[in-house]
């Protein structure tokens, strides 16, 4: 949606769909290796022709100065192709923080796009995930913005076709209030040593009721250790129905996936009943 002078777009969130950490490269970055969808859960940015550079967020605990990656986009765009124009940007957050759900990264490439259609740049998507990827490895995949599996550091992105026995499951989802530093889960990772099998061939071609031993997310023995709570979270979701359960990206939120949409309501509120999650996500 858009009037004159404003554009407006949802910036949607994001599950991992297996996750290994294949090894640490010489440039510092991990080589990694997973399935990445976008889901409902989004926040939603706006942004507006003003005087100057300017930033707002619905939630006060975020900063709206250079050190918010919506901020370093725009900056760089400007930059980039030599743009004096000021632009507000407004950022509605629904997305939890510190979550393995990727909100900083989808509102940056969401504002990204928005800035490139309201200063009418004749830039593709390809160009603008090139540009973007310094900022941050998820998003050029919110540019993309359809099922992928990532390589590489997270940039290298390949399309993935999902069968109907995957892309017609719901999704039921809980974020404890517990944030979990990406830095941190990664200086204590583990390097892969499941199942050798491509994360595409297992999407494409295992049953969701098989992924339990080949489609792993390596971060999860070092965040568990660290936050048992949140195993017993996973174990749960499976005791009450799930096909499949798991943590998305470094945590601490995390999803099962279910036949009917009344199994993973039922799942995720029996966890809110026991207060196991600050939101419940279905």
């Amino acid at each position: 949606m858009h009037t004159f002078g404003t554009r407006s777009a949802d910036a949607p969130a994001k599950i991992n769909l297996g996750l290994r950490i294949l090894r640490k490269r010489d440039d510092g970055f991990h080589e990694l290796e997973t399935g990445m969808v976008a889901i409902e859960l989004a926040d939603r940015i706006t942004v507006g022709r003003a005087k100057k550079l300017s930033m707002s967020c619905s939630d006060p605990t975020l900063p709206v100065d250079q050190n918010n990656l919506c901020m370093k986009v725009a900056l760089m765009l400007r930059e980039v192709f030599s743009i004096d124009d000021g632009v507000h940007i407004h950022l509605e957050k629904w997305i939890p923080q510190a979550a393995g759900l990727g909100g900083g990264s989808s509102d940056a490439a969401t504002t990204l796009q928005l800035l490139a259609d309201l200063w009418s740049l004749d830039v593709t998507n390809d160009l603008l995930m090139s540009i973007s990827s310094t900022l941050g490895s998820d998003i050029p995949f919110f540019i993309s913005s359809e099922a992928v599996v990532a390589t590489g550091r997270g940039t290298d992105l390949s399309a993935l076709m999902l069968p109907d026995s995957v892309s017609s499951l719901w999704i039921g989802m809980v974020h404890p209030n517990i944030h979990v530093s990406t830095a941190a889960a990664y200086s204590g990772c583990m390097t892969h040593d499941g199942s050798d099998m491509p994360i595409a061939q297992i999407l494409t071609e295992v049953a969701p009721t098989d992924w339990t031993d080949v489609l792993v997310n390596d971060f999860e023995t070092t965040v568990f250790g660290e936050y048992p709570v949140l195993a017993d979270i996973k174990r749960s979701l499976y005791s009450n129905g799930a096909l499949y359960a798991s943590m998305s990206g470094s945590g601490s939120s995390i999803f099962g996936l279910f036949k009917t949409r009344p199994s993973a309501v039922r799942a995720v509120a029996s966890l809110h009943l026991r207060n196991w999650c600050g939101q419940m996500i279905v």
